[in-house]
């Protein structure tokens, strides 16, 4: 069915308390650039994570989320995956402000993966993984680029990346 708003980025948390596992999953409106791209890439990465078992997954949009909710998870999770559309050759830009808000806190080690979509110039999954090597944070298995929309032939890609995010969780 159609919805009213599309996600346009995505977090990942796995939590690694006394409290058990669990996931976060962040997104944030973007009318008409992204058109549910971004999103149905983050739906594959989040069923694929369910499957295999990591629990609870909770969702946040950026639009809406009180951006200190959301950096809380962030330190209090091990993993984070990023999704984000270009948008005029950078980060959509609540994913740019939230990941400046991570590197001001110099939040330590995380295990990090990133996913993206762009139109005509792909610049989000190198940007995204600019961040990740810049805080020193190692990038689990290899970023997912869509080019144009969506298509079924992304989700091996996907898939690729679940896997080898739950083994990197095994550790």
């Amino acid at each position: 069915g159609s919805r009213s708003w599309w996600f346009s980025c995505f977090f990942f948390f796995r939590q690694k308390t006394a409290y058990g596992t669990g996931v976060s999953l962040v997104g944030s409106e973007m009318w008409i650039r992204d058109r549910g791209n971004t999103e149905q890439m983050a739906e594959t990465v989040a069923r694929g994570l369910a499957a295999a078992g990591v629990r609870p997954i909770v969702v946040y949009n950026l639009s809406t989320a009180d951006v200190s909710q959301v950096l809380r998870d962030i330190f209090r999770y091990d993993t984070l995956v990023v999704g984000s559309p270009t948008y005029n050759g950078q980060l959509y830009p609540p994913v740019d402000a939230l990941l400046r808000k991570i590197a001001e806190r110099c939040i330590p080690h995380r295990r990090f993966a990133c996913f993206g979509s762009f139109t005509w110039a792909g610049a989000a999954v190198r940007r995204m993984t600019e961040f990740a090597e810049g805080m020193k944070w190692p990038v689990v298995g290899a970023p997912v680029e869509l080019k144009q929309g969506y298509s079924t032939a992304v989700e091996p890609a996907c898939r690729t990346l679940v896997d080898a995010l739950v083994e990197d969780m095994k550790r």
